[in-house]
């Protein structure tokens, strides 16, 4: 009897009984082309990168907003492409063409 409240009492017992989750596979088709909001954030990640100084380092805990205002506050699309990006990160669904386009658009004109 002793036996069995060691072990039901175990450290080691959450082991046996966690569930596995179920992985998020992403499909062969966003592997090789992306999924819309997998472009909108590469798009946005290449603009902050170009933007940022040589040996400059924004901590890993900065938001879209707080990048924006840090690195490019005197761009007129910044608000726009920080919204974009958000909704890309943060949103419930996959983010349409529509967006994709005016994310390029955006980004393009700035670049300029």
């Amino acid at each position: 009897m002793p036996d069995e409240e060691i072990q039901e009492s175990s450290t080691f017992l959450w082991r046996e009984e966690r569930v596995k989750k179920r992985k998020n596979r992403r499909t062969i088709r966003e592997l090789f082309t992306g999924s819309n909001n997998m472009k909108i954030r590469k798009m946005y990640k290449k603009f902050v990168k170009g933007r940022m100084k040589k040996g400059r380092i924004l901590p890993a805990s900065c938001m879209p907003e707080e990048i924006r205002i840090e690195l490019f506050p005197e761009v007129s699309g910044g608000p726009k492409m920080t919204e974009y990006y958000e909704m890309a990160r943060y949103g419930i669904g996959e983010c349409d063409r529509n967006t994709v386009e005016a994310m390029k658009e955006t980004a393009g004109s700035e670049h300029k």
